[in-house]
């Protein structure tokens, strides 16, 4: 995964263009953790070519949908990743917007 990838275009153009993107501003985010079950097992079974393929693909589709609202990703490890996104841009599915996270993650499933 290269930069253009793991820094959405949203994020890059504010950086370049805003004082405030290097200031820093308080927002309300919501935090999203997201790993796949069973991981270890699913790759004994897959073997190591196809596990990464997977991993691939599920890592694609989660900065896709991270991305979508206008998120980052913090951090990848092994098999998940954690990423933040600002509150005000998720769909307001539930009175809790911190159910925000698990809309997003039934997406990426």
């Amino acid at each position: 995964m290269g930069l253009p990838l793991y820094t959405p275009g949203h994020l890059a153009e504010r950086i370049l263009t805003s004082a405030s993107a290097l200031e820093g501003e308080r927002k309300q985010v919501t935090v999203l953790f997201c790993d796949l079950v069973e991981s270890t097992a699913l790759a004994a079974r897959l073997g190591p070519e196809a596990m990464h393929t997977l991993l691939n693909r599920f890592f694609e589709v989660a900065l896709d949908e991270v991305h979508r609202y206008e998120g980052t990703i913090n951090q990848f490890l092994g098999d998940g990743f954690m990423g933040s996104i600002q509150t005000e841009t998720l769909p307001r599915r539930r009175p809790d917007c911190r159910a925000g996270a698990f809309w997003v993650d039934s997406r990426i499933r």
